[in-house]
């Protein structure tokens, strides 16, 4: 015991605080202090977990409560039920080690009352916690029945509103006009090619908050989610959660609600996003520099590397340093500028947007595609009127097969993603550019050059014409 310190607790807990008021709790604790008055207690200290499930997630004051009792500063515990305190086997015997030695006391408001540091006492409060969590079982057992039922049905039941759906008064889902359009166009700038952290960064910028809490800003992690998730199509799938893992969900059919993409939408979606040649962000995330191994010594053909210089003056900077034979350094800020000014300078202009832009070939494609598929089904209706005998429809559709498995996978490869597309044809070349971070200015540099950095002899001032660039692209010029 330290001091006066009360060594009588009151432990509250309430699984889903939907108000966000704590009644539940605050009524717990009301009953719980007429029932320390009761028996005559010293005031007791509150340990409160609001809103925190015992059977998953963390419960800080309940691991705080169990501290003061092994280190002997409490000796009685009050809650409203024994299930309030624990719902496993694991949290008893937590409970039970750390209070044996201090012959902890648990009295409830709602049960009897349990000396845990006499047998008698732990098997009562065995059996209590059995049958806790035995109900707990059948809960959710019953949950998860009642969760398959309204998913065959194609209700939706989510537990937080989706990105571009909410509920009316009566329940019904409606599309979020503004959340869908982002989405469609999202959809449709990744088809185009470009990145999904430019779709990440558009929806920020707008102020399109998640849904997940109090809402937050998107990541790259979380749009690709949304873009490949069956619920946007209007498809209602189901995965079982049981003992902590999650099943792979299972597709139940169409649900009740308005699609927000067409199926032909998501299934480009995935074919690209699937795709594991897509670049989606460089090795080299935690480079600070900008050209930092990137830049070749005209001289030996070594690497270039940032260091810092005139560390014998007292004016210090960063410089490139050849990393071969030491062969020249040249200031980091101003072969920097010299090669960004050439790569916005060329981003710029009409040219770059035509020879990136793959979003005709891409749509021609398409075209062909669907005249393809409109033909496989006009072949399969064929030979299911008698039309067309089996031996010819099998020639015919095989043919056709190969046609789509080939159309397939040249869209694959036209619509990989290059990071050039999240600046070329913006309306400020330079202000997108500088947006980015370092890592994927680097990447795009990688993409368009190579750069040799000429030395210019010992005492030789800095000139542009040493950073010497070669375009990687035919027909990109500086």
């Amino acid at each position: 015991m330290v001091g006066n310190m009360s060594r009588t607790a009151i432990y509250l807990r309430i699984s889903y605080d939907r108000t966000g008021e704590a009644a539940g709790v605050a009524r717990q604790e009301k009953a719980a202090r007429e029932l320390a008055n009761a028996k005559q207690l010293d005031q007791p200290r509150v340990y409160k977990d609001n809103d925190r499930s015992a059977t998953r997630g963390a419960r800080p004051e309940f691991e705080k409560l169990l501290q003061d009792v092994e280190a002997g500063r409490i000796s009685t515990v009050l809650a409203w039920h024994l299930d309030r305190i624990m719902r496993n086997f694991r949290d008893l015997v937590r409970l039970i080690e750390a209070g044996k030695p201090h012959r902890l006391n648990v009295a409830c408001v709602n049960g009897p009352s349990m000396d845990l540091g006499d047998p008698t006492g732990v098997a009562v409060a065995s059996i209590i916690t059995a049958i806790a969590q035995m109900e707990v079982e059948h809960k959710a057992n019953r949950q998860r029945a009642a969760n398959r039922e309204r998913a065959e049905s194609g209700e939706a039941f989510w537990v937080r509103r989706p990105f571009g759906y909410d509920f009316d008064q009566d329940g019904n889902v409606h599309v979020v006009e503004e959340e869908a359009s982002a989405i469609r166009r999202g959809a449709q700038w990744i088809i185009e090619g470009r990145s999904v952290a430019s779709v990440c960064r558009d929806w920020n910028e707008r102020g399109l908050k998640t849904t997940a809490g109090e809402g937050g800003d998107w990541s790259v992690t979380s749009v690709r989610r949304l873009m490949k998730n069956p619920r946007y199509i209007g498809r209602r799938t189901y995965a079982e959660t049981r003992d902590g893992n999650r099943a792979e969900p299972v597709d139940l059919g169409p649900g009740n609600w308005q699609p927000i993409l067409r199926p032909e939408t998501q299934q480009e979606l995935e074919q690209i996003l699937n795709n594991p040649n897509r670049k989606t962000s460089p090795e080299d995330t935690g480079v600070k520099y900008l050209l930092t191994g990137l830049i070749r010594c005209g001289k030996c053909g070594k690497k270039m590397y940032a260091s810092p210089a005139g560390q014998k003056t007292k004016r210090h900077w960063m410089a490139y340093k050849c990393q071969g034979g030491y062969c020249s350094q040249r200031r980091m800020d101003q072969v920097d500028e010299i090669v960004e000014a050439t790569v916005t300078g060329f981003l710029a202009r009409p040219e770059a947007a035509r020879l990136f832009s793959n979003s005709e070939e891409v749509s021609e494609l398409r075209t062909r595609r669907a005249t393809l598929r409109a033909r496989r089904k006009d072949i399969t209706a064929l030979h299911g009127d008698g039309l067309l005998d089996t031996t010819e429809a099998r020639l015919q559709l095989g043919k056709l097969k190969q046609q789509l498995d080939e159309i397939d996978s040249a869209i694959e490869t036209a619509s990989s993603s290059t990071p050039v597309l999240e600046v070329v044809g913006s309306e400020d070349v330079d202000t997108a550019w500088l947006e980015l971070p370092v890592a994927r200015r680097r990447a795009i540099i990688s993409d368009l050059l190579t750069i040799e950095l000429q030395p210019g002899g010992r005492g030789s001032r800095f000139k542009p014409e040493m950073v010497q660039m070669a375009w990687k692209f035919p027909g990109a010029t500086t």
